[in-house]
């Protein structure tokens, strides 16, 4: 099984995880039951982790963005478990994450052209349990200088 952040930087492991990796982790073993893909463009996600300080960050998806991560999740978890109910997708899965095996679950809504929400609910092998709530909104169509999976303005 393949460490899901190997080779990051903690600013990197911090962009890319902490913002995209949560509702990408829903979305990844989920595309086959059709699981909803998000408009391209530019989304701003509000993430709160552990009841802390909200933290804004805006990236710019693409479909071949949330490939490439759908694949690093296929190597890094060894199980999905994913069931629609109702208006919610929910992935109870088991992965590797800097080094330790961590078991989560992430319950996502959304209509994914405007608006996501994903709540997770994780514990690692040691029994450190987390939280983190990301909300999600369309703002724009990525630039032309702006690169997919990139942190924009």
């Amino acid at each position: 099984m393949k460490n899901l952040f190997a080779g990051l930087s903690l600013p990197g492991l911090t962009r890319v995880a902490l913002f995209a990796l949560p509702v990408l982790l829903a979305a990844g073993p989920a595309f086959a039951l059709d699981f909803p893909t998000r408009k391209d463009g530019v989304w701003e996600t509000t993430m709160t982790m552990n009841g802390g300080e909200p933290i804004v960050q805006k990236m710019c998806f693409t479909p071949e963005v949330e490939k490439k991560v759908q694949a690093t999740v296929a190597e890094a978890c060894s199980r999905y478990e994913v069931r629609r109910e109702g208006a919610s997708w929910i992935v109870d899965s088991t992965c590797t994450v800097l080094g330790k095996v961590t078991s989560g679950r992430v319950v996502t809504t959304g209509d994914f052209t405007s608006r996501i929400r994903a709540e997770v609910s994780s514990k690692d092998a040691d029994g450190t349990k987390s939280t983190m709530t990301l909300d999600a909104r369309w703002l724009r169509p990525c630039g032309p200088k702006e690169k997919p999976g990139a942190i924009v303005r």
